[in-house]
């Protein structure tokens, strides 16, 4: 895609990205090595794709963070219910940080994302010493944000790693109906693979629709890739 301006993005790779974020809690982690940060969560049945986080940190100090969506009653009790994952502080200033729910792993049984209580952040090992981190404001994104390639480039879709796309984003949609272990739509390395098994006399077809709510009006051009099989075919509808 190209981009008409370079604009300030947010991306996952924990990029430096231009923000008008103000820190609404600092948390030292020499002080502490936990901090409990409010969060509104998502209403019950609405789609929550991941969570947004803006973060500054004080230096690049390759502290390892894990991050808890805590489920619990209390805050001062450690967290036996939730959604856990975790950051690296590989940056200087303000970035914003997106996690996949995707990539989020369950702590006990949680009943879903619209039980979360609150935000924690657990300190682990780091390079180097006395990292600061001022917090933004946590919300919740209801699909894939673009993803920066180049400053006018950006990507809307990436394979690059399972915290960066969702499958049950992609319905089955194919008119020929195959045995589950016959075919399959998966991630592998940076691209997805879209495959089926091969049997005489039958018809070799599979597919699967994607929906999006990411505005493109911006943007010049929608590029679209297939590699290794001709046969394979795209159909895009903007609207």
């Amino acid at each position: 895609m190209n981009h008409p301006a370079a604009l300030p993005f947010t991306s996952f790779a924990y990029r430096p990205a231009a923000t008008a974020e103000r820190a609404v809690q600092t948390w030292r982690t020499a002080a502490g090595p936990e901090t409990v940060h409010p969060v509104t969560a998502p209403a019950a049945g609405a789609k929550a794709w991941a969570l947004r986080l803006p973060v500054h940190a004080s230096r690049q100090t390759m502290l390892f963070v894990d991050l808890i969506l805590d489920c619990g009653e209390s805050d001062g009790q450690p967290a036996t219910v939730g959604y856990r994952t975790s950051f690296v502080v590989e940056w200087a200033g303000w970035h914003t940080l997106d996690f996949t729910v995707a990539s989020l792993k369950e702590i006990g049984r949680p009943a879903g994302l619209h039980t979360v209580r609150r935000l924690r952040l657990v300190a682990g090992t780091a390079t180097f010493a006395d990292t600061e981190l001022g917090l933004g404001t946590a919300t919740w994104l209801d699909d894939s944000p673009l993803v920066p390639v180049t400053p006018g480039e950006d990507l809307v879709v990436n394979f690059l790693s399972t915290r960066l796309w969702d499958r049950r984003d992609w319905t089955h949609t194919g008119t020929v109906p195959l045995p589950a272990d016959e075919q399959a739509f998966t991630a592998e390395w940076m691209y997805a693979n879209l495959r089926y098994l091969q049997k005489a006399g039958r018809r070799h077809q599979t597919a699967y629709t994607r929906r999006m709510n990411v505005d493109l009006s911006g943007y010049q051009a929608v590029s679209l890739f297939t590699a290794t099989d001709i046969r394979a075919n795209f159909s895009l509808v903007l609207q």
